[in-house]
């Protein structure tokens, strides 16, 4: 029974009710019966195979979600977090693949049941950090959309956060040479990262592989936060520089991510049930990070403004982020899926990083 039972359940509770109890509420029925009335072709299409499915169900098993529907209406009367909960939960289940699904509907014990439900969870999430996962969901991803995921957190070891981030950038700042200087790096936000970063290769010689040198690579881990650096310290050159450079690039990535203020659960799933039944029943067929990405950017252009234009920017940053990557030849995280490039479209390391033009978003304050 997946969530069109729980709808079903409301609209066509009176078909299986007691003609005693029926008569107690007409009102009610005539109200449902105005809404089987409005409904499309499709939704009555499911409506039938739903009471097709509440029929073949035992005395037991009809009881069962006759109580739950008791349950609900009561729960709605008192804030309806039951509800919530239970729309979060279906909404999961639609992620889960066929195999998953038909194994969670089979099992009957209730803790076994929460056994599979948490298995099926860390699976997922495990799935989303490996790199084949993240080739995968990127390929399904259009080139111009930003390839979204609910759990893109970053930790201190993986990405350079806002303080961290800022101290390095203030030391490539400080060591440009004075034609490589700009006005608003005396400050810089968001959108003069990566200009910084191309500003300082030229500076020291213009060749991505040896940026940055020794020295600037020390005054760089000296920025950062005191309890990164000795982890840093304990690696050889080469293996300090990869280190770094993912963590400042990661850094500003992150920075793109947080300049956006993401839906919430709640919010993902108000989306859903606002949209027409057939747009609906389209997203819940697609792979749960498709599912998870669909919603986001329906809510965040539905708000429009500057978060919305700052959405929109991420796959630019994305993409100048994986050319500094093969630039600099620093593998990124496996997190960070790259997209496959073809073989004459590899970058050249003595290019003076002046293409692909540095994204500068018109008016965005940054970060």
């Amino acid at each position: 029974m997946e969530i069109r039972l729980f709808f079903v359940i409301v609209l066509a509770m009176s078909v299986f009710l007691p003609q005693s109890l029926q008569a107690v509420d007409q009102q009610a029925i005539a109200s449902q019966t105005e809404q089987l009335r409005k409904m499309s072709e499709l939704e009555r299409g499911h409506l039938n195979r739903n009471i097709e499915d509440f029929q073949k169900l035992n005395d037991s098993e009809k009881q069962h979600y006759r109580q739950l529907h008791a349950d609900l209406k009561r729960d709605a009367a008192t804030g309806g977090s039951l509800t919530r909960m239970m729309q979060t939960y279906s909404l999961w289940v639609r992620t889960l693949t066929p195999t998953q699904q038909d194994e969670l509907k089979k099992e009957l014990v209730p803790a076994q049941k929460l056994a599979l439900v948490r298995r099926f969870k860390e699976e997922q999430e495990e799935a989303i950090e490996t790199p084949d996962s993240q080739s995968e969901a990127h390929v399904e991803t259009s080139a111009d959309e930003p390839a979204l995921q609910l759990n893109l957190n970053f930790s201190k070891r993986d990405a350079l956060w806002l303080k961290d981030l800022r101290a390095v950038m203030t030391i490539l700042v400080d060591r440009l040479a004075t034609d490589k200087t700009r006005p608003e790096f005396s400050d810089p936000r968001l959108p003069d990262y990566l200009p910084i970063i191309q500003a300082s290769v030229q500076t020291f010689g213009g060749d991505y592989r040896d940026w940055p040198n020794e020295k600037l690579l020390q005054d760089m881990i000296g920025a950062i936060s005191k309890d990164l650096v000795p982890q840093i310290n304990k690696q050889d050159y080469s293996t300090r520089r990869a280190m770094i450079i993912r963590m400042l690039l990661m850094g500003i990535m992150k920075q793109a991510h947080d300049s956006i203020r993401y839906p919430t659960e709640d919010e993902r799933l108000q989306v859903l049930k606002e949209l027409k039944p057939e747009e609906r029943e389209r997203i819940l067929s697609l792979p749960s990070d498709r599912v998870n990405r669909d919603l986001n950017r329906k809510w965040i252009q539905a708000k429009g403004g500057d978060s919305w234009a700052d959405f929109q920017k991420i796959p630019e940053y994305r993409r100048q982020i994986e050319d500094l990557f093969v630039r600099l030849e620093v593998t990124p995280p496996p997190r960070f899926a790259q997209r496959a490039r073809k073989g004459n479209d590899r970058p050249d390391p003595k290019a003076d990083g002046k293409r692909p033009p540095p994204v500068r978003p018109n008016g965005q304050k940054g970060n």
